[in-house]
């Protein structure tokens, strides 16, 4: 049904003698303890336990700017001669298809380059 090997799952075990409240609060301290998005010291700033960590935030590092990343990284957009947002639009099954040998040809290029680089280095 839980872990209990993670700080949620432990608290569930504990949880039963509290109030209502008191329960949302510990339930909230352990889900930031389990997932590393607070520390478990207590803070000054008394709207810690409402505050949307980075980690939380859709925006800054959720999927959709991680697959991004990957799609600007890899160069598809210009391999493919598609816009980003075609390609973000894609069904992801489809798209992963597309980012695999991208990313591949990417990698083989960087490692040419360094070699290439180490041997003028040598000379």
């Amino acid at each position: 049904m839980f872990d209990n090997d993670n700080a949620v799952g432990q608290t569930i075990l504990t949880v039963c003698d509290l109030n209502p409240l008191q329960a949302k609060l510990v339930m909230r301290e352990a889900y930031d303890i389990t997932y590393g998005i607070y520390p478990s010291q207590s803070s000054e700033d008394p709207m810690e336990i409402v505050k949307m960590h980075a980690t939380e935030d859709p925006y800054t590092d959720g999927a959709v700017v991680t697959l991004m990343r990957r799609v600007i990284k890899s160069r598809l957009p210009e391999q493919t001669h598609m816009s980003l947002m075609e390609l973000i639009s894609m069904p992801m099954v489809l798209l992963e298809q597309l980012l695999k040998p991208a990313e591949s040809l990417v990698e083989r290029e960087s490692a040419e380059a360094t070699a290439l680089s180490n041997q003028m280095a040598v000379k």
